[in-house]
């Protein structure tokens, strides 16, 4: 566990640390990144209380303290839950390739482990997996913690998910039901990483999409949470193929939703005053140039491969 000032740091690695060590030096000095000062720390003497107190009457910083996990096994989800509980996290989020089948007869075209895995979104998901996963939910409600249920339903998919078409949204919708019915509060949906080649990338078809299915969950439960991770998800949003996307799901997405940032720079460079002003356009512009209108912000920053920062921020005002 590490700790800066009021920020809770929760780390997993993805593989070991050695070999992942080595390969983020190299690919680092590639990049010209500052691998002596960008991904350099300092820890206080003192540990602090998780989560840090403020003010009397005041609600603790940092209220969504979890993980979102990879390619992970239902077991492998519920080796993490005693390590979070220990440490007083309260949220743990699947990572979409979780719900991936694996293929019978691995088909060689990425080069890596994705070669064995595909996007079986509009199956139902085997009976087996779901009771895994019912373990899961259950031992997390059992350790205090909330689960987030998330699927992707366009990535490395033969046939992607239509936003526009009602049998599809059926079909997505009755993943998420099932979730519910299991007691799961969280939803995630993801519509990142998708080839504009392969899929219409429509900021209004997602918003929509997301709305659609969040009125749903919370009608059946009016405690139902979202997060949305846009296609596009990262940096400071400016570019002229981001903004306008961007600008539209300021407008049309519920204001209840949770959106799913990654920003592109490592922990140390977040913490320079440039980076907190880059940090406040991206969250003006999503919000229509109102902060405290829209939902907190999940923020996700990785700061090197296989190691995730996941916390909530929240600015009261425009400066």
């Amino acid at each position: 566990m590490v700790f800066i000032r009021k920020v809770l740091l929760i780390l997993f690695m993805a593989c070991s640390a050695g070999p992942l060590s080595y390969f983020v030096c190299v690919s680092a000095i590639g990049q010209g990144i500052d691998t002596a000062g960008d991904f350099r720390i300092a820890i206080p003497d003192k540990m602090l209380p998780i989560p840090l107190p403020r003010e009397q009457g005041k609600k603790s910083g940092f209220s969504i303290r979890g993980i979102k996990g990879y390619n992970w096994t239902p077991e492998q989800y519920l080796e993490e839950i005693p390590f979070l509980a220990k440490y007083k996290a309260n949220f743990m989020m699947n990572c979409y390739l979780s719900m991936f089948s694996v293929k019978e007869k691995p088909f060689y075209k990425y080069g890596n482990f994705i070669d064995s895995i595909e996007n079986t979104w509009r199956l139902p998901i085997p009976d087996e997996k779901k009771k895994k996963f019912e373990m899961v939910f259950e031992e997390c409600r059992n350790n205090g913690i909330n689960y987030c249920f998330s699927m992707h339903p366009q990535l490395f998919a033969d046939n992607p998910l239509d936003p526009g078409s009602e049998d599809d949204f059926q079909l997505l919708l009755r993943h998420y039901l099932w979730a519910q019915q299991k007691g799961v509060k969280w939803f995630a949906v993801c519509l990142d990483d998708i080839n504009e080649k392969e899929v219409l990338i429509s900021a209004t078809d997602h918003a929509r999409l997301v709305n659609k299915l969040f009125t749903v969950l919370r009608k059946n439960d009016p405690e139902a949470c979202m997060i949305f991770c846009p296609t596009y998800y990262w940096g400071n949003g400016k570019s002229s193929g981001h903004r306008p996307y961007l600008e539209t799901l300021g407008d049309i997405l519920n204001p209840d939703v949770y959106v799913f940032w990654t920003f592109s720079q490592s922990l140390a460079k977040m913490r320079r005053p440039s980076s907190v002003r880059g940090w406040l356009s991206i969250f003006s512009m999503i919000s229509g140039g109102i902060v405290e209108t829209w939902a907190p912000i999940i923020a996700a920053s990785v700061t090197w491969r296989g190691c995730l920062m996941l916390a909530t921020i929240s600015l009261q005002s425009k400066s």
